[in-house]
């Protein structure tokens, strides 16, 4: 079994956001290997997520796009549990993501295929679980 340095904990706590001792029982899981601890991060991430799906989500962020010539406008909600969540910085970038994405959708595109769609890179459904 790996040692599991503080340092370590601390790295991938900031990398994850996730809470340390999480950190650490993902790390001690993964026997020290950081890319296989977020692995196991996320999947409880995903998890937890499914757990919470029946929570009441009271809080979240309205943002409205307009396309440049001013016929076109969309608005995304993206809902949470608390305002500290709300008001943070990756909560607010992943509001304005939806509501740039809706902005691009043709008309007759549904919602449904959003939490497939890459966005810089990575599902919208993977920055959702993080």
């Amino acid at each position: 079994m790996a040692v599991i340095s503080a340092s370590m904990v601390m790295e991938l706590r900031k990398m994850s956001g996730q809470g340390m001792m999480d950190c650490k029982k993902a790390l001690n899981e993964a026997n020290g290997d950081k890319v296989k601890a977020m692995e196991i991060l996320r999947k409880k991430g995903l998890a937890t997520l499914t757990k919470r799906a029946e929570r009441q989500t009271s809080e979240g962020i309205i943002v409205g796009k307009t396309s440049e010539d001013g016929k076109v406008c969309a608005m995304a909600t993206l809902c949470c549990e608390t305002d500290f969540v709300a008001k943070s910085d990756d909560f607010v970038a992943a509001a304005q993501a939806l509501a740039n994405y809706a902005l691009a959708c043709p008309a007759n595109e549904g919602v449904e295929n959003i939490l497939e769609t890459s966005i810089d890179g990575k599902k919208f459904s993977d920055i959702l679980t993080e």
